[in-house]
């Protein structure tokens, strides 16, 4: 064997076929290590998706993965990013579709008049865009990719939308064979001949739960059937319901690196969108306000009128008054949305004395993460001393008393709560130096929110 100091560049061919049918062989050094990047092939994103390859993007049903697709095709003839994906250049988009009645179609247009709002923008997409629907069953598996390759032998497209999988795959979509030779042999190679790209559009089997799906490292694999759903695609994307119904995830499972959407602080892929149900159907990025409702399930101004007072909350009285809103969750749904306005730092968590779970907003506003997470452990702190207060009954108790308690703080963070109790009405100091909690009437407004 010749060492690295007896190399020439004459060697580099010995022994080595020069040619072998049906392969592309390469030098890694010769042939790859210094070439240029060429994003000439780029489709979606940052090489995200390239010519010949595909991606599949998947979700439950009724979500609007159909108004996805078209979506999509109307801003990829515009050349405008798809979903927050970069596109080089206007495409020629082929969108091929066995789903959406004539009427949904016509609703499904109507995102034309937000994305191409000036008559020249309108012209391009009716250009460069066309959606092909079969009057009857449509062809499936190799009989498809004959047929298109036929009808388009003399025309280029960029990228072709396969809406949904179901229609169009000749075979069981839990079979591995069936799937891998629909992805891999035939879809591959049509993409092949046109040199064109490919998002297929598929089916999760249920919806997952609402805030509780796979996480971003599973989430390629929640489509129904064979696991080669996910493995034979270039990429993959799948969309979630969240905690609202009109805010929904986008994940990249695969290739979010490529995608050219910043990952999350835990390194993953995710974006938010807002799907109009009622007027014109359209896919928007979603808002702060959105994004948050999405992550703890409610709005902002929603959830300040459940808890629109400095009560303590039951359970039954949360639920009454969400569903009072038209948050009509079930229990264990409530409790992750409690559990997680708990921990942001909207809600504490405590106990009444007599061992009932009550829940009691933080009503001060903070300017940063660091200020909410210290005004929730002040509050958690005031709810411990009030619980201290309570179990110490109508004989009440001092200040030296509570210090005997064995609180985790110090005096000074005792006398703060005391303080914020008083001027709340929970607590009062009696003449003898003892405190008790402050009982109310049934007809106390408080009580009765």
């Amino acid at each position: 064997m010749k060492t690295t100091s007896d190399i020439n560049d004459n060697d580099y061919d010995a022994g080595w076929p020069e040619n072998l049918p049906g392969y592309t062989i390469e030098n890694p050094i010769v042939d790859l290590l210094y070439v240029e990047i060429d994003y000439s092939n780029n489709i979606l994103g940052n090489l995200w998706l390239e010519r010949q390859s595909y991606a599949v993007v998947q979700g439950p049903s009724g979500i609007g993965k159909s108004m996805f697709g078209f979506q999509a095709a109307v801003e990829a003839s515009l050349g405008k990013p798809v979903f927050g994906l970069a596109v080089a250049k206007p495409l020629k988009v082929l969108l091929l579709q066995a789903e959406d009645s004539l009427n949904d179609r016509i609703r499904q247009a109507a995102c034309i008049k937000r994305l191409a709002p000036s008559r020249a923008e309108a012209r391009l997409a009716g250009l460069n865009f066309r959606i092909f629907t079969p009057h009857k069953r449509a062809s499936r598996g190799e009989e498809l990719f004959e047929f298109l390759g036929e009808a388009f032998k003399d025309f280029n497209f960029d990228l072709l939308i396969l809406n949904p999988a179901f229609a169009f795959i000749d075979g069981n979509v839990n079979d591995s064979t069936a799937v891998g030779d629909f992805l891999r042999s035939q879809l591959q190679e049509f993409l092949r001949v046109k040199d064109a790209a490919a998002i297929v559009i598929h089916h999760v089997p249920k919806p997952p739960k609402s805030g509780k799906g796979r996480d971003s490292n599973t989430t390629m694999y929640s489509g129904h059937g064979s696991a080669e759903w996910a493995n034979a695609p270039r990429g993959s994307m799948t969309i979630n319901r969240t905690r609202v119904p009109w805010v929904f995830q986008f994940d990249i499972g695969k290739r979010g690196s490529f995608s050219g959407w910043t990952p999350d602080r835990e390194g993953y892929y995710i974006r938010y969108f807002t799907h109009t149900r009622q007027g014109d159907m359209f896919w928007a990025e979603a808002s702060e306000e959105d994004i948050g409702a999405a992550e703890t399930g409610f709005s902002t101004d929603d959830f300040d009128s459940v808890f629109s007072s400095d009560s303590d909350y039951t359970f039954d009285d949360i639920k009454r008054r969400f569903r009072h809103f038209g948050y009509n969750y079930s229990d264990q749904d409530l409790g992750d949305i409690l559990a997680e306005a708990v921990e942001r730092g909207k809600l504490v968590k405590t106990k009444k004395a007599e061992g009932e779970q009550v829940w009691h907003p933080i009503k001060a506003a903070k300017t940063s993460p660091r200020d909410v997470k210290r005004e929730a452990e002040y509050e958690a702190r005031v709810e411990i001393v009030y619980l201290a207060i309570s179990e110490a009954g109508p004989a009440g108790i001092n200040v030296n008393g509570l210090r005997l308690k064995g609180f985790a703080f110090g005096s000074s963070t005792l006398d703060e709560c005391l303080k914020r109790l008083a001027a709340a009405g929970r607590i009062e100091k009696r003449p003898d130096g003892r405190w008790v909690v402050v009982v109310r009437a049934l007809d106390d407004p408080a009580v009765k929110n």
